[in-house]
């Protein structure tokens, strides 16, 4: 089991640093399994976050790194995330407090480096999209909620206009639309945009497209039009494209690939914390 998880992260190393060349502005972050039978230098970085040519405090690259002794490597079933230095943010820092409470584990001097490194950074990417709670509360003003919509039909609905009227759109101007005002790399906004609209893959229901998603459409629109993007929409296009690359370069399925891209770019957590806050 452990070799698997070791092919993983190698591979995942690999992918982070094509990221980083090509422009994704990412670190990494340790994330322990803990239990009885985690080592003890591996509990202590659980949480920590390091550039990419940078070594964890216990002296590993990654979990499995096999520049590290037998007895840091072998049967090791940590995980190095990947993380977007925008999303570091107050929200993140009290989750990685609440998570060291709860497992005993004494992490002041880590929470001190993360507020000197990473907290004035994310707040530029939001400067002109959520100066205030109102702006943020304007976001969602006029769309459709669980109390107009409480059985979904609307967003359907709506949903799968949009994804009709992307696909017969012209994906250029889109790409490019979405890059400009995202910040992100074409590529990863071209495979965000096969990902969801243009490809069809071996799913439940058969061979055939996603399924119209509200939310995403929401996130691809303001997205394209350059207006109220949040945290979220931004982390979509991560998301998709590392799902991307997972099913069509690696050859997972979608819910293995899903369950990885999540874990590196959560694109359903920020978007539960966005509405949390706005749609009441």
């Amino acid at each position: 089991m452990w070799e698997k998880n070791w092919i993983q992260q190698t591979s995942s190393r690999d992918a982070h640093h094509a990221a980083k060349a090509k422009g994704a502005d990412i670190v990494k972050q340790w994330d322990a399994t803990l239990d009885g039978r985690t080592r003890d230098s591996h509990r202590r970085v659980d949480g920590e976050i390091r550039e990419l040519d940078e070594k964890f405090s216990n002296g590993l690259m990654f979990p499995g790194d096999p520049s590290g002794s037998a007895a840091e490597v072998i049967n090791c079933r940590c995980t190095s995330n990947t993380r977007a230095k925008w999303a570091l943010d107050e929200d993140e820092l009290e989750t990685l407090r609440e998570r060291a409470a709860y497992f005993g584990l004494d992490k002041t001097k880590d929470f001190e480096d993360y507020k000197k490194k990473y907290l004035n950074i994310s707040s530029e990417p939001l400067e002109n999209n959520a100066k205030s709670s109102k702006i943020n509360a304007g976001a969602i003003a006029g769309a459709y909620t669980n109390k107009n919509d409480p059985d979904g039909k609307k967003r359907d609905k709506h949903a799968e206009g949009y994804y009709e009227s992307v696909r017969n759109s012209n994906k250029q101007e889109i790409v490019t639309a979405i890059s400009k005002n995202s910040g992100s790399g074409a590529e990863y906004v071209s495979k965000m945009y096969d990902h969801l609209f243009i490809n069809k893959y071996d799913l439940d229901k058969g061979h055939t497209h996603f399924d119209p998603d509200y939310y995403i459409a929401e996130s691809v629109q303001r997205l394209r039009e350059g207006k109220n993007i949040q945290n979220h929409d931004r982390v979509l296009i991560y998301h998709e494209a590392m799902e991307y690359d997972l099913m069509n370069v690696e050859g997972l399925g979608y819910e293995a690939a899903h369950e990885l891209a999540s874990r590196a770019f959560n694109y359903q957590k920020e978007l539960d914390k966005w509405l949390d806050e706005n749609e009441k």
